[in-house]
């Protein structure tokens, strides 16, 4: 479900979280994040992608930073990704989400989500909780459907953390990283759960997957052990407002929660344009921007 977006403030645009979406991409994935810029980037109060070109019309902007273009450098990339939006952007947000070119944001639901965080003092750091290799219990914030700051976790991160926290390290698990590094700090990811239900808001699967995949407990490698492990240790958490009260198996439409704020693996352009035009009904006909270029490329979505 989509919140209305005129539910989020009650016409006080004092209370409307102010949004910069941030992605990290290259050109090989330039057509999905064209189509992710058209769907629900422009939805965001601003939308910048980094890669290793600039194209202005799609928010694309080429940033370097230290080590080579690859997946497997990834950790230099998003440090040089936050040190420019700090350096850019810092007062004209109040919050920066941050995640890869097949991410989708319901961005009404997050800004939704965001409203009781604004004005906070302290630093603001959400996202979905995954378990670290080897541990039943210590967690680590994904970066598969993105993560949120608010200003002071901004400033704290590019500040406090990136300048003495795994400098010169070649790594893709930078989700990972930036949890760790924060938590030398004391600052940890807030559970972003539903509070009563316990059903996640930020998703690291596509919508049909999290209606399918079940946990195990099986030790064996794969993405599917991953996520299978992942729903494991979801099970075994206590519900938010229960402690002690373990939220237990939850399958199929009850594995979201009703407002969910994110999915990831939304790898190819027609995935993401159904996806939109199924939350937003009439809004891909060959007729929009959308639908010419996607019809341009790929077909009628």
């Amino acid at each position: 479900q989509i919140h209305n977006p005129t539910d989020n403030n009650n016409n006080n645009n004092n209370n409307v979280p102010r949004i910069l979406c941030l992605v990290y991409t290259y050109p090989k994935m330039r057509q999905l994040q064209r189509t992710q810029a058209l769907t629900w980037g422009w939805q965001c109060d601003g939308y910048l992608a980094f890669s290793t070109e600039s194209i202005p019309q799609l928010g694309v902007i080429n940033l370097t930073h230290v080590g080579d273009e690859s997946y497997d450098n990834m950790w230099q990339k998003v440090r040089s990704i936050w040190m420019y939006v700090y350096a850019h952007y810092l007062e004209e947000y109040d919050f920066f989400h941050l995640g890869g070119d097949d991410l989708f944001v319901l961005v009404a639901n997050l800004k939704k989500f965001l409203v009781p965080f604004l004005n906070q003092t302290d630093a603001v750091y959400l996202g979905q909780w995954i378990p670290l290799p080897g541990s039943n219990d210590k967690y680590y914030v994904s970066g598969g459907p993105g993560y949120t700051l608010n200003q002071v976790a901004l400033k704290r991160l590019v500040t406090e953390v990136l300048p003495k926290c795994r400098v010169g390290t070649r790594a893709s698990y930078e989700d990972r990283l930036v949890s760790q590094c924060f938590r030398e700090m004391n600052i940890t990811g807030g559970d972003t759960r539903n509070y009563d239900t316990g059903e996640q808001r930020y998703h690291d699967v596509g919508p049909s997957h999290l209606y399918t995949f079940r946990s195990t407990t099986t030790t064996t490698g794969g993405r599917g052990s991953f996520h299978a492990r992942t729903a494991a240790y979801w099970e075994r958490l206590s519900f938010p407002n229960q402690s002690g009260i373990m939220v237990g198996p939850k399958h199929e439409l009850q594995a979201a929660d009703a407002y969910s704020v994110s999915f990831h693996d939304i790898y190819h352009p027609l995935y993401m344009a159904r996806l939109h035009s199924i939350l937003y009904p009439e809004t891909c006909p060959s007729t929009t921007p959308l639908g010419r270029a996607l019809r341009y490329e790929q077909g009628d979505c």
